[in-house]
Parts: structure tokens; sequence; C-alpha cells
């Protein structure tokens, strides 16, 4: 019983051994048939294929340098007619120059007076002739110079200028006192021996309090500064304050 059960199974074996390997030489049949017409037909495109031509161009020539011909020459000077020399100058005369003394003669008895010699003006019968205008007068000396003040000695008495009571204020600028704006100014003032403001300067202030100020102080009045009783000219500083009044 199991002698007849692997002879059957050996048959199995057998007939797919035959069919495994009919099926592998089909393939490999089919392969080399393909392989065998892909070569045949590489071959016969390179049989088809005409052989190329190379053609080498021939190197261009090196370009023959350009000949310049050469200018021609400038044609000769024309013959240029030769300057005359100068000829020797003539001669000149020179004339005999007379002598220009006059001849002496005797004094007629003309007393020399010292006065310088009176001509006429070349009319007949004209005999007198004006005299000429005497010259002006120098101009008069420049006045001399004024002395210095003399120097002011601390041991000496000063007594500073003072205001008269006649003096005015300046008057408060109306466009000031509408914005509201207030300032000092600070004025050197010079005053003379006789009282008077000789000049005013200006040492801080804004306008328009300034040219008010200094308009003011200009027609300003002072007993003068003695200096041991005599009067002499001062310097002094007024400060005048602009402030509006609420």
């Amino acid at each position: 019983m199991f002698g007849g059960f692997e002879q059957a199974k050996d048959e199995k074996a057998r007939k797919r051994w035959f069919a495994s390997a009919g099926t592998s030489l089909i393939v490999y049949a089919v392969v080399g048939a393909g392989l065998v017409f892909l070569a045949s037909q590489t071959v016969a495109k390179a049989k088809e294929e005409p052989p190329l031509e190379v053609t080498f161009a021939p190197t261009a020539a090196a370009p023959e340098p350009v000949k310049t011909e050469a200018p021609p020459p400038p044609p000769p000077p024309k013959n240029t007619p030769r300057a005359k020399r100068p000829g020797k100058p003539a001669p000149t005369t020179v004339a005999k120059i007379p002598d220009a003394r006059p001849e002496e003669s005797e004094p007629t008895g003309a007393i020399d007076t010292g006065q310088p010699e009176e001509y006429g003006d070349g009319e007949d019968g004209a005999g007198e002739v004006a005299p000429p205008p005497p010259p002006p007068p120098p101009p008069p000396p420049p006045p001399p110079p004024l002395p210095p003040p003399p120097p002011i000695d601390e041991a000496e008495e000063v007594v500073a200028p003072a205001p008269l009571p006649g003096n005015t204020l300046p008057a408060y600028p109306d466009a000031a006192r509408k914005a509201g704006r207030q300032g000092d100014v600070i004025l050197k003032v010079h005053i003379s021996a006789t009282g008077e403001v000789t000049e005013v300067e200006l040492i801080r202030g804004e306008e328009p309090f300034a040219s008010v100020a200094i308009a003011a102080v200009r027609t300003w009045r002072y007993r003068p500064a003695t200096v041991d009783g005599r009067p002499s000219p001062f310097t002094r500083r007024v400060q005048i304050p602009f402030r509006i009044r609420r």
C-alpha cells in the first residue's frame, strides 16, 4: 500500500521537473533570439552609416601690413626779395646857436628897488600892468586840544552829580504794555562840568525799552559834580526799570 503511494508521488515530481525544464528552455530560446535580433540590427545600422569626412580649414594668413606712403616733401620756398639794407643816414647839419647872452651895456641910471620887473601885456600904449594878487593868508592854526581832566585823588572830596527835579522819565512803550512785557535798561551817562549830558551808551537792555530810555536821558540835566569844590565832568551808570503796575 505504501509502495504505490510513493510511486505516484515520484511521477508527479517528474512531470513538474519536465514542465519547469521545458518552460526554462522556451524562455532561454526567446531571450537568445531577441539578443541575436538586436545584434543584427546594430550591425546593420553600423554598416548603413556613411563615414564622416573631416576637412581642416586652412589657417588664415596674417594680414599684410598696410604700406603708408610718405607725404611728398614741401615745395621749395619761393625766392623772396631780399630786404634792402638801409643806407647811411644823410649827415645832418646843426645850426649854430647864437649866444643868448645880451651884450653888456652901460647902466642907464635905473635904481634897483628890489621889486620884480613888470612887463607889458603886448598892447600898444599900455604902460601900466596890474600887480599880481597877494597870496592867500595861511589857515589859522587848529585850536589846542583840551587838557584831560585831572585824575581824582582818593583824598580829594568828590561830590557826585545829582539829577535835577525837572527831568522827565521815559514813557512806557504801548506795544510792550499791551503784550505785558517788562524789562530793565542800564545806561552809561557822560555828564559835562556844566551838568549837561554829552553822551549816552547802552550797557544792557532790549528794544523797545532801550531806545526810549536813551532818548529820555539825553534831555536830562544834572547839578555838576565837584572835586574839591570845582565843577568837573563825571560818568555814572543809570538803571531805568520798566514795570507794569497792576
